[in-house]
């Protein structure tokens, strides 16, 4: 709502709506295992485990991949801020819509299609409550594709492309390092708040290959899994202070709720 006020949309308004709806598909995941927490029962067949599974994937894709748009997208903008000015005057804003739901569902469909040749699975964690993927019965070709979307791809993009961001920046003095920081800050906090709540998923992820015939713990199973839910409702707190556009925008849609 507070986007659909602003003055004008930039491209990486659209990426970060499209991080909304990312966070939408962990929303429901995660009231679904709220819901078996609150009644004590698990209602799930295989099917609904594997959309479940599904949804989560998708969101953790997409969420990776819309991350890796926004770098580049704040890597052209100190890079090359002439071009990058014409190509968010002179790119019609339903094309960003477009290839925003192309990026979002590409990680889903790649899951499907391992699930549909056998090349994933999905198993129930009784002490998240989830339903999570696994390396399916031909094969683990969906556990590949995922972490592809979600650490490999980005890694390899993000580092270089915010590494050089902060070079730049560092070389910067006066008034052209204080506008070239604002215009990156929120993107960068936003990439270091995701990587900060991935950390306890990779301690778990590493203990699976150091020791994969003895399960890390059910409490921090759990623990990984909210850590890395918690990220999900942390767009609006980092927009709110990093972009003071987006603060003018929700106080006046407050002001308005208010007096309503």
């Amino acid at each position: 709502m507070t986007f659909r006020k602003l003055e004008k949309l930039h491209i990486q308004h659209y990426f970060m709506l499209g991080l909304i709806g990312s966070d939408f598909g962990a929303l429901i995941v995660n009231l679904v295992s709220t819901v078996m927490l609150l009644t004590q029962e698990i209602w799930l067949t295989e099917t609904m485990c594997f959309l479940l599974s599904l949804l989560n994937v998708l969101a953790r894709g997409t969420t990776a991949m819309l991350h890796t748009c926004l770098s580049i997208d704040r890597w052209m903008a100190v890079a090359f801020p002439i071009t990058y000015r014409n190509i968010n005057l002179n790119v019609p804003h339903k094309l960003t819509v477009i290839g925003i739901i192309v990026i979002s569902l590409l990680p889903g469909f790649s899951i499907y299609l391992s699930w549909i040749f056998k090349q994933s699975g999905v198993y129930f964690d009784a002490y998240i409550p989830y339903c999570l993927d696994k390396a399916g019965e031909l094969g683990g070709a969906g556990e590949v594709i995922a972490m592809f979307y979600t650490i490999i791809m980005p890694f390899l993009i993000e580092v270089p492309l915010n590494s050089y961001v902060i070079w730049r920046i560092s070389t910067m003095q006066g008034s052209n390092r204080t506008r070239t920081l604002n215009v990156v800050k929120a993107v960068l906090v936003t990439l270091g708040a995701y990587y900060l709540c991935w950390l306890p998923c990779g301690v778990w992820f590493v203990w699976n290959i150091a020791n994969p015939h003895v399960p890390i713990s059910g409490w921090f199973r759990f623990f990984a899994l909210q850590i890395l839910s918690l990220n999900s409702g942390m767009g609006c707190i980092i927009y709110y202070f990093m972009l003071p556009k987006f603060k003018e925008t929700l106080h006046l849609l407050l002001t308005q709720c208010c007096k309503s």
